[in-house]
């Protein structure tokens, strides 16, 4: 029988049927899309963050998710994601139109650029995208 290359971290990024079809055994978290979803953040938004993590995980790009179904123990105002890919960094925080930076991100944001980093806000997966492989279509 063949090992399992997943990791529960990659099967808790599929959806439900992919997780049994590909990885029957490995138990991924049981949260579920709609249990106990997190103070301020919309399923919408949930959504679009999932698309871009599995994204960037078909890329085989580097990144750092906070999980959503509890409070993050991140530095406050810290973006929903870091990406490394082909050697830079992106802060891509996901806000849904119309949304604006709470105080703690907008300080986490000047801090970042203050030390030469770039912040980016993502309004859809697929902006994330855009924002990390400018060709992605």
């Amino acid at each position: 029988m063949k090992k399992s290359m997943l990791t529960p971290e990659m099967v808790h990024l599929m959806s439900p049927e992919d997780q049994i079809r590909y990885a029957p055994g490995i138990h991924a978290s049981t949260y579920a899309e709609d249990e106990n979803p997190p103070i301020k953040t919309s399923t919408l938004e949930r959504v679009e963050q999932k698309d871009f993590a599995n994204w960037c995980l078909s890329h085989g790009y580097t990144y750092v998710w906070h999980a959503m179904h509890k409070k993050s123990t991140a530095t406050k105002g810290t973006p929903d994601f870091a990406v490394l890919a082909k050697g830079v960094w992106y802060w891509i925080e996901f806000k849904l139109p119309g949304e604006d930076l709470s105080k703690d991100q907008k300080e986490w944001r000047a801090s970042c650029e203050q030390n030469g980093g770039t912040y980016y806000i993502a309004y859809s997966s697929h902006e994330g995208m855009r924002i990390v492989d400018p060709d992605c279509r």
